[in-house]
């Protein structure tokens, strides 16, 4: 069994039961922020982690759950996560400068 559960953002529109339009889905970095500061929502997570992707706009095969449910990372885990993306982003940017001859 893989320690990774796989979630995926998919194209089309959220089936109505969700009560979400495809503009209300969260960005995965909206998801994982929210895993760093939400209690109510972590907890929500690892008790019905289908259903609670699901109304976040995310989709992921329930079979690849392990049978003792999942445990998420620590909130400071995430948001250290965060942070070196961030900085990982930031760094990637370039100044550009365009002439005109």
């Amino acid at each position: 069994m893989n320690d990774v559960i796989e979630f995926r953002s998919e194209a089309h529109a959220i089936p109505s039961t969700t009560g979400h339009r495809p503009s209300q889905r969260m960005t995965v970095h909206e998801f994982l922020k929210k895993l760093a500061v939400d209690d109510s929502f972590r907890s929500e997570l690892e008790t019905t982690p289908v259903a609670s992707a699901l109304a976040a706009g995310f989709t992921f095969d329930a079979q690849c759950l392990p049978k003792n449910g999942i445990k998420l990372p620590s909130k400071g885990e995430v948001k250290s996560y965060l942070d070196m993306t961030d900085e990982r982003l930031l760094e990637s940017f370039a100044v550009v400068i365009v002439f005109k001859i």
